[in-house]
């Protein structure tokens, strides 16, 4: 991964945890005051006091911290462990239709905050994408310069050696 990649997933990161703090803090404390419309399609009151902006008793955006600060800590830990963060990526995408599936449908009215925190997950999905794309492009050309010069028996180096 590239050090330009990893900065920007933490920066994105960064952002996602200080707004998901934002409304779990928003949920248990109500002299917090809510920064956001809350009247008209958006209406981050009307989604933040929905039934569904909690899971199994828990606001939902302590779920999002939860996942923000776990992506975190695998980007800067264990960068090379692709595949969890892959997986963590989709697990927030899918979890982000989800509730745009809520907002849309079942509320009819939006959260601003909701929607930076989707919007964030969505980002950090696709450099997640990109990275594996690239990631299989190399492996592929480093798989490809293994294979052995059928006419010499020579492995080639991969650097455009002529016969």
């Amino acid at each position: 991964m590239s050090a330009r990649a990893r900065y920007g997933q933490l920066a994105l990161i960064i952002a996602g945890i200080l707004v998901a703090a934002y409304l779990t803090l928003l949920h248990y404390d109500t002299r917090i005051p809510l920064v956001c419309s809350d009247h008209g399609f958006v209406d981050c009151q009307s989604v933040l006091s929905s039934p569904e902006s909690t899971w199994f008793g828990l606001p939902v955006s302590l779920f999002g911290l939860f996942w923000f600060v776990s992506y975190g800590v695998l980007v800067i830990f264990r960068p090379q462990a692709l595949w969890v963060g892959r997986s963590l990526a989709m697990v927030g995408a899918a979890t982000v239709l989800y509730l745009v599936y809520v907002e849309f449908v079942v509320l009819g009215t939006v959260c601003l905050w909701c929607s930076s925190l989707h919007v964030l997950i969505l980002t950090l999905l696709v450099i997640e994408l990109f990275q594996w794309a690239t990631w299989q492009d190399r492996t592929a050309e480093a798989e490809f310069s293994m294979v052995p010069n059928r006419i010499s028996g020579r492995k080639s180096s991969g650097h455009g050696e002529s016969l």
